[in-house]
């Protein structure tokens, strides 16, 4: 790929940085097949466990030992260890080779991951019309680039940012200028299309960034200074016209 274009002028859209799960691929449909693994795998070696409570308690325990994750205070193992042991904490203590079978099971669903329709075409269309193109995610380095490259996303863009790797997750508008310099630019050069309110919207918001795209593929306003769209080739749309103004 060739590199990003260089350093713009306050205003004048230089790049956009694209969220990635969610955004760019179908993950509710990985993280469904990634449940139904852990499940099969669980109830096959301990059947006395309540399938519709395990579920219960795995997803309920999900945003708070990810974020501790982001925060730093544990590592990506660490996470996925602390949550399923207290997913299953009524019924078992989580040993080593349930675990290493869980890994396994968690990573061919990861190695599956599939992006929408239209997200090659719309990274294909931004990058055409002269914009710098980058990834900016949260989560582990080890993980994310691994679906980065399952997709092929990672050889398409110009830069990939992960929070593990810059030390600083979104919402923290830090990310975003981190993100914006490694395509040559600043935020307020630099349009952000995301499906998370928090994370992508009120950070890029936050940030400066400009559009701000909010991918939403169910019914809501966007906040006020951001845009909604219902899909990427949407996003894509309102993204070159910022480039057209």
């Amino acid at each position: 790929m060739s590199g990003p274009p260089g350093p713009a002028a306050v205003g004048r859209l230089a790049a956009v940085l694209l969220d990635f799960d969610d955004t760019l691929t179908d993950h509710a449909r990985v993280e469904q097949e990634a449940w139904e693994c852990v499940a099969t795998l669980v109830t096959a070696r301990l059947p006395h466990v309540d399938g519709a409570a395990l579920r219960v308690r795995y997803h309920e325990g999900f945003e708070r030992h990810y974020r501790r994750m982001l925060d730093g205070e544990i590592d990506f193992r660490q996470y996925r260890r602390q949550r399923l042991a207290e997913a299953l904490a009524p019924w078992h203590d989580l040993d080593d080779d349930l675990f290493a079978a869980y890994t396994d099971a968690k990573n061919r669903t990861i190695d599956g991951a599939s992006l929408w329709p239209d997200a090659m075409a719309t990274i294909e269309r931004l990058r055409r019309a002269g914009l710098g193109v980058g990834v900016l995610t949260n989560g582990p380095s080890e993980i994310q680039r691994r679906k980065l490259r399952a997709t092929g996303v990672e050889a398409a863009v110009d830069a990939v940012l992960v929070s593990e790797e810059l030390g600083v997750a979104k919402p923290d508008v830090r990310a975003f200028a981190l993100a914006a310099a490694a395509l040559g630019t600043r935020p307020s050069c630099t349009a952000m299309v995301g499906d998370s309110l928090l994370n992508d919207v009120a950070g890029g918001l936050a940030a400066g960034c400009a559009p701000v795209v909010w991918i939403a593929r169910q019914d809501g306003e966007a906040p006020p200074g951001a845009v909604r769209a219902a899909g990427l080739t949407e996003a894509g749309d309102v993204v070159l016209a910022g480039l057209a103004s």
